[in-house]
Formats: C-alpha cells, sequence, structure tokens
C-alpha cells in the first residue's frame, strides 16, 4: 500500500507500466499483480532474487491504488482533463479550513464508554458551524453589498469594470438587487451540501463493502464491541453516512438563515417596515435555533445515537429556513413596504459588516474554551500529547486563520477591482471624524456616474491582512532560526546501525576496493549526513505549528480589535491632537495594508500551484497536498462540508479484499493455508491498521488473526499520529511506548525522547500480545527519511517492533541515498518479508 504521495501501482510492484493488470476495483480504489507473463520472466535468471519487481514463489503480490480517493480529482486526460482537474483541486483546497477544524473534535481524550451527549465535541462543531457561516457572510459582502448596493449610484452603474449587462440593473431599486445577488451565498452553501452528500454516496460503503455482523457473534467480536475497544474496531466509526448528513442539514440550515437574517436586517436599517422586521427575527431566531442543532447533533461513536434518528428535525429546520428565505426575496421584490432609506447613501453594508465580526468573537471564545478539554488529566501525561494537550486549541486557530486568510483575500480582491485598484486601505473609507483627506461619499438624488466609486468593504477583512502578515513574518523569522540550526544525530543513529558509520581513510590505510562498500559509504557519506541533518529540521512539525497557530491568534485578536475600534474613530470628532498623529502616522499603516494584500495573493498563488502542481514529470505528488492527506484521513464528524474522508472508502475496500483472500472459496483449493502480509508505506500504515482493527470486530476474527501480519515502513504513526490523536493511535491503542515532543533548538529533536529510557525488560512478551489486531507487526525506517519514524520506541533495547533500513540504495545503476521512498529495495524489507510470509531468506547479497 502506497502512502500520501499517491504512488503509482507500477512503482509499488517496482515493474513497467505494461508487466502489472488490474485484478479488481475501479477508478477511486483499485487492487494491481504482476502479470503471470512478468512473473515467468522474472523467475527465471539465477539471479532473480536480486531483481526489482522479484515476487517470491508462494507469494501473490497486490498492490492496493487508493490515490484516486484522495483529493477526490476526476482522471485528467488530455490538456481540458488536466485543467478540470487542477479547478477541482484548487476548489478543494479552499475548504482546506473545513477539514482542519473536523481533525479537532477527534484529537482530545474523548469520553471512555458511551455518553448521551458530548459538550466538548459540541463546541467543535459548533466552531465548525461558524466557520461556514464566515465563509457565507464573506461572500454576502462581496455579492450584495458590493455588486447590489455600493456599485449603483442613483440609476447609473459606477463600478465601470463591470460587464453591461450589469448596467441593466441600475434601474432596478436596491431592494430587488439585494434579492437577485443574495442567491450567490445561497448557491455556495446548497452546493457544498450538495458536494458533501455526492461524497457520501461514493465513500461511506462500510455497509455495502464489509459483510454483515452475524446474530452470535464470537467472544473476541463481542469484546470489540465493548464500550472500551478501540474506535477504529466500532463498526460506526466506518459507516457514519446518517450522522454526516444530520449535521450537513444542520450546516445548511444555518446558512440559508444567516442569509436570510443579513437581508431582513438590512433592509430595516435603510427603513423598513414591519414586515421585513419580523423576517429578519424569525430568519435569526431560526440562525440560532440551526448553530444549537449543529451543537447538539450527535457524530462520534462515543455518542449515543437514537435507532431511528432520521434527521427528520434537521430536514425540517433546513426547510424552514428556505421558507424564510423566499419570504424574505418576496418582500423586497414586491418593495412592501418600501424602504424609505437611501441605499447608495450609507457607508457600507452595516449589517454585513457586523456579521463577521461576531462570528470571529465567538470562534475566539470556543478556541478559549477548548483549552480546558485537557483537564482534569495529570501534567506528567501531558508530555505525550501534542501540545501539551492543546491539540484542539492549536487545530481549531489553524482553521481559523487560513480561514480569514482566505476570506480577506476575496474580499479586498473584489473590492480593489470594483474600487479601480486602489489598494486595500481605500476600502476602510474614511479616517477619523474631521480628517480634510477623509473620504466621503457621494450621496446621489438623481443620475450620477463616478469614476471612483470608493467602495468600503468590513475592516476585519484588510485589517487582517496587514496584521496577520506582519505576525506571520516574525512567526517565520523564529522558524527558520530555527531550522538553520545544526543538527546531528548521529549519537541516536550509531545505536541503531552501528555499521554504518564510517572514518575516513589516512595515508597509511590500504586504497579500497573498487566498488566496494566502504568507496559507495566513502563518496556518499556526506550526502547521507546531510539528508539526515535536513530530515531532523522536517521532523520539528509540531513546535513549528505551535508558532504559526499562536500567530494566527495574535492577529486575529488584534485585527478584531482594529476592526471595532476603526469605524468608531472615524465616525467620532477627535481633538486636535489626534487628529494631526492620525494624520501624521497613519500613512504608512494603511500603505503597509496594500502591500501586505498583494503579498497574500502571491503566497496564496504559490501555495495553491503546491496543492496542485505535480513536484516533477511523471509524478502526481504535490508538495503541500501532505497537508490536505493527513487532515482528511478522519471522518467528517466535526464539520461536514469539508474534503470527504477517503478511509471511510480504503478502510472496507482493503478489509473485503482481506477476507476474499483467506476465504478458501474465493479460488482454488490452497495448498497451504492463506494468510496476509499488509506492506504499507507512510499514510497506508494508518489505513491497514484501520482495515485490521475493523476487521477485529468480524465474528471469526479469532480464527483469523493468526493469518494476518504488518509490515510498515516511512511510518509517523507513534510521533504525530500517536500524540496529535491518542484516541485513535496513541500508545495505549497501539502498545507502542509514550513519545515526547521533539526539540525546536536541541541538535537531535529527538534526543531527549532517545535519552528517556529503553522500553521495559518485557517487551518482547507484551508484543505476543500486542493490541494490534495482528500476529506480528514489523516496521523499517532510517534516519534520512523525513516523513518515517520509529513505531515502537526511539531505542532499540527491548524494542520488538522496529528495524533500521539501509540508507544507501545500492540496487540501481548507480548508488543512491534513499529517503522517504525506496524501502521496498532493501535488504531489511525482504527479510522481514520472508520472516512474515514463511518463505526463504533472499541471499543477503
Amino acid at each position: 500500500m502506497h502512502g500520501i504521495n499517491n504512488t503509482a501501482p507500477s512503482a509499488l510492484l517496482d515493474l513497467a507500466v505494461t508487466d502489472i493488470e488490474c485484478v479488481a476495483g475501479d477508478g477511486l480504489g483499485s487492487f494491481w499483480a504482476p502479470t503471470p507473463a512478468a512473473l515467468d520472466r522474472l523467475r527465471r535468471p539465477p539471479d532473480a532474487a536480486g531483481r526489482r519487481g522479484f515476487v517470491p514463489r508462494g507469494i501473490r503480490r497486490e498492490a492496493y491504488s487508493w490515490g484516486g480517493l484522495v483529493r477526490s480529482t476526476p482522471e485528467p486526460t488530455g490538456p481540458g482533463g488536466a485543467l478540470v482537474a487542477g479547478l477541482a483541486r484548487v476548489g478543494w483546497a479552499l475548504l482546506l479550513p473545513f477539514s482542519i477544524a473536523n481533525a479537532a473534535v477527534w484529537c482530545w481524550r474523548l469520553p471512555t464508554g458511551t455518553v448521551v451527549l458530548s459538550v466538548r465535541a459540541g463546541l467543535v462543531r459548533l466552531f465548525g458551524g461558524l466557520l461556514t457561516l464566515l465563509l457565507l457572510s464573506t461572500v454576502m459582502s462581496v455579492a450584495v453589498d458590493l455588486l447590489a448596493v455600493q456599485c449603483y449610484a442613483g440609476d447609473s452603474l459606477v463600478c465601470t469594470v463591470l460587464p453591461q449587462p450589469f448596467e441593466a440593473l441600475a434601474r432596478w431599486t436596491p431592494e430587488r438587487r439585494m434579492a437577485l445577488f443574495s442567491l450567490a451565498p445561497v448557491l455556495v452553501v446548497v452546493g457544498l451540501w450538495l458536494l458533501s452528500g455526492i461524497s457520501r454516496l461514493r465513500y461511506d460503503v462500510a455497509d455495502r463493502y464489509l459483510d454483515a455482523r452475524e446474530p452470535s457473534a464470537s467472544a473476541d467480536a463481542a469484546d470489540a464491541q465493548k464500550a472500551d475497544a478501540p474506535l477504529l474496531a466500532r463498526p460506526q466509526f466506518w459507516s457514519n453516512r446518517g450522522e454526516t448528513r444530520r449535521l450537513s442539514l444542520g450546516h445548511l440550515a444555518a446558512g440559508v438563515s444567516l442569509v436570510s437574517a443579513e437581508l431582513g436586517a438590512q433592509a430595516v436599517i435603510d427603513g423598513g417596515g414591519v414586515g421585513l422586521a419580523m423576517a429578519a427575527w424569525l430568519c435569526g431566531g431560526l440562525l440560532l435555533l440551526s448553530l444549537a442543532t449543529v451543537f447538539g447533533t450527535r457524530t462520534l461513536p462515543v455518542e449515543r445515537v437514537a435507532a431511528s434518528a432520521a434527521g427528520r428535525w434537521q430536514k425540517t429546520l433546513a426547510g424552514l429556513g428556505g421558507a424564510g428565505y423566499l419570504g424574505t426575496l418576496g418582500l423586497l421584490i414586491a418593495g412592501w413596504p418600501s424602504t424609505g432609506g437611501d441605499a447608495t447613501g450609507r457607508p457600507g453594508f452595516t449589517v454585513t459588516a457586523l456579521a463577521p465580526l461576531t462570528m470571529v468573537g465567538l470562534m475566539l471564545a470556543l478556541i478559549v474554551s477548548s483549552v480546558f478539554f485537557r483537564l482534569p488529566r495529570a501534567g506528567a501525561a501531558l508530555r505525550f500529547e501534542a501540545w501539551h494537550g492543546l491539540a484542539p486549541a492549536v487545530f481549531l486557530s489553524l482553521a481559523l486563520g487560513i480561514g480569514l486568510v482566505l476570506s480577506s483575500l476575496v474580499a479586498v480582491a473584489a473590492g480593489d477591482w470594483l474600487n479601480g485598484g486602489a489598494g486595500a486601505s481605500a476600502l476602510l473609507g474614511s479616517g477619523p471624524a474631521g480628517d480634510p483627506a477623509a473620504t466621503v461619499r457621494t450621496r446621489c438624488t438623481g443620475t450620477c456616474v463616478s469614476l471612483d466609486p470608493q467602495l468600503t468593504i468590513p475592516t476585519l477583512y484588510p485589517w487582517f491582512g496587514g496584521v496577520a502578515l506582519f505576525v506571520f513574518a516574525a512567526a517565520v523569522l523564529v522558524v527558520v532560526a530555527a531550522l538553520l540550526r545544526r543538527r546531528a544525530v548521529a549519537r541516536r543513529v550509531e545505536v541503531w546501525a552501528p555499521s554504518t558509520s564510517f572514518v575516513g581513510t589516512s595515508a597509511e590505510d590500504q586504497p579500497m576496493p573498487v566498488g566496494s562498500a566502504a568507496e559507495l559509504l566513502a563518496l556518499l557519506g556526506p550526502v547521507r549526513d546531510r539528508k539526515r541533518a535536513t530530515a531532523a529540521r522536517l521532523h520539528l512539525v509540531e513546535p513549528v505549528v505551535a508558532i504559526l497557530a499562536a500567530a494566527a491568534v495574535v492577529a486575529v485578536l488584534a485585527s478584531e480589535l482594529l476592526a471595532w475600534l476603526y469605524p468608531r474613530l472615524s465616525a467620532s470628532p477627535v481633538t486636535a491632537g489626534v487628529q494631526a498623529a492620525w494624520t501624521g502616522n497613519a500613512g504608512w499603516a494603511l500603505s503597509w495594508l496594500d502591500v501586505a494584500m498583494g503579498a497574500w495573493a502571491g503566497i496564496a498563488l504559490l501555495v495553491l500551484a503546491g496543492l496542485v502542481l505535480p513536484a516533477g514529470p511523471g509524478r502526481s505528488t504535490r508538495p503541500l497536498a501532505t497537508v490536505w492527506d493527513l487532515a482528511c484521513f478522519l471522518p467528517r464528524a466535526g464539520h461536514p462540508l469539508g474534503a470527504p474522508c477517503y478511509t471511510e472508502r480504503a478502510v472496507p475496500e482493503l478489509s473485503r479484499r482481506i477476507l476474499w483472500w483467506l476465504r478458501p472459496e474465493s479460488d482454488t483449493p490452497a495448498t497451504r493455508r492463506r494468510e496476509v502480509v499488509l506492506a504499507a508505506h507512510s499514510m497506508g500504515a494508518v489505513v491497514s491498521l484501520a482495515a485490521l482493527f475493523s476487521l477485529s470486530s468480524h465474528p471469526h476474527w479469532a480464527a483469523l488473526r493468526p493469518r494476518m501480519s504488518l509490515l510498515t515502513f516511512g511510518v509517523q504513526l507513534r510521533p504525530y499520529f500517536g500524540r496529535f490523536f491518542p484516541e485513535l493511535l496513541g500508545p495505549a491503542v497501539l502498545g507502542t511506548t509514550p513519545c515526547l515532543r521533539p526539540r525546536l533548538w536541541a541538535a537531535d529533536p529527538w534526543g531527549a525522547d532517545h535519552s528517556a529510557g529503553a522500553p521495559e525488560a518485557g517487551a518482547n512478551a507484551a508484543a505476543a500480545a500486542s493490541p494490534v489486531p495482528a500476529r506480528r507487526w514489523v516496521s523499517l525506517w532510517r534516519a534520512t527519511d523525513s516523513l518515517g519514524f520509529p513505531a515502537f520506541s526511539n531505542r532499540p533495547t527491548g524494542n520488538p517492533i522496529d528495524e533500521f533500513a539501509d540508507e544507501i540504495d545500492t540496487s540501481g545503476y548507480t548508488g543512491a541515498v534513499g529517503a522517504h521512498q525506496g524501502y521496498y529495495r532493501t535488504r531489511q524489507y525482504h527479510s522481514a518479508l520472508a520472516d512474515l510470509a514463511g518463505t526463504v531468506r533472499p541471499d543477503p547479497r
């Protein structure tokens, strides 16, 4: 099984494309095997065992390709298909904040046993609902405020960059234009809801792929259903289509109600009558009720879900939200009662300006409340959890920061384009009252045309762009300083592989034989050491993310404060001293806003390129897509509108293939008992372990477990998943030793974890009774791998799982230093496979 790089099946099998064939599956997930002709050709030469792609006799080797599930993009066929695939990836990338917020619902100490409703999970779901509303509020600001209201003055279109069809709308009343353009945010939330439903149909297949559980389950299967069983072993974990659907309906109801409430409230401010006021109050009440429903919708496996829960209440709420929106549209279109105010004379869409401020303030409060998720655990235990137990706060902070960056880019870019390119600072409106240079909107009583429309947007967006760039630049400087520090991991690695050390020869030494291992090590030793140091720097994910999350919180707090103060400073008379200070000192700050938003636009393009463009010719790897894949391996229990969870299909699909192979009736009678060795790379190890835990609830698993083995390589289970998600893949679930955090300023980030003490003497005995549902587990790693770590402990003493793999690959024409790829070419891989599969060990040459 491949990892997050979506290695092609031919590369997984180390064969040419013409030497493999698809034996099962479709475009999303498929199983590939060498062709009979290729197997026959590979096994004929006397040195066959040393050739790439060789399959020992007695083994049927298949590659499971689940890359089609990741990022859910269409298969690029031709230039048009490549363009569509790229746009699809961009669309999924824009939903990254939703996926990061969803991860927060899984990363804290979940309740042991079953609870009626988890308040902490409800707070994360409420945060996800507010994140959806922030996106819709941004679309409202652009579509309804800028396009429908501020771009028109009297009977004229003042935003001259808009195409000619927009001029015909100048004869409409502002209320009717608001009603028309409000379709944009409604279509956005309906589109996200439909996309979520479509992805559930394609991904949530556990009830169709896994066999139905027999009424008389075995004792082992019954134990797996207990409340204290690992979450990954509960069938509900992989079949939560109903929970996600109900939660998505709550988001739909909240989004539509927000649009209706903002439309009605602004119309009332402009002079609307009782009808619009009642519509605004009713839709506002539906909005609060929808958010309460999002909070109370039970989505976690530990929450008790009624068997009769069919989402009728969520459907009713969504229907009421739609009815409220249609009623508000009817009042606006009919113009009854007519709004007596002059919409073209107000300094911006005030309700839309207030909405994001309120939502961000509430999300900040939820982030603060998530700090207490780690209570009442002991302080010593928190050392082995990410960010000392503050993982929910970190994930929520990142989601809010990235979401606000995207919202600011959209709002400022649209406003600046419509405003004639005057810059982000021009979108703030006027400065302090009394400023002679303050911008004042022209009130048009009749037909008038202005070459400078002087648009304004919610002040939160430009202020956040400027403040966030400054704060993040300071955070990046700290990170760069840490990464530039010299790294040395030789002492830790020497314990694992003392034979890999090399001391240069002196003049008295005998010359090394040409082509010997010593000569190869002399040539590639410096490259290996540099790769080790680079990998050690890239292992600092946890402290670096903590710095960025802290920067996001600081930027949001400062922006929220400035966004609240600036309009009040602009509207209030000030003294001459304050006026002079503003006139003399504010220029550089406003200029910084213009520069900052341009810089953010460039950063956004680079990030999207990293998510969309391949790393090199013929490869599907996208450098920053790793973040996407790591955030989307969990079911959407916190936010239902993010990118789909690929493990919801990969795990049942892999489980079904394993059961097919182990059953005698799947093929002709086998000459010996069939077994399975799951050989998984990187993220594939997470999918494999999840499949094993899923199979542990099978009624016949007691007889099947001795026939299952696991071989992993280049995995992140212990330092990342074990610390980030302790309830899913932590030490208690996998039977590994707890992991200390990497040290940002230490020469060896894992030196403290390495020195924390060796595993207990009974580790081998514990391995025999490992909670991992497999007969045996072997894991390979090397120090040159930036994404690979030991799975059991950072020490080899008493370690029953980990083995150090060769860092120098000699299987090719020239030697090369391996990193995250190519583990299946090492001697240790072939030896471990032979041990687990019960075949003859290959020649150590």
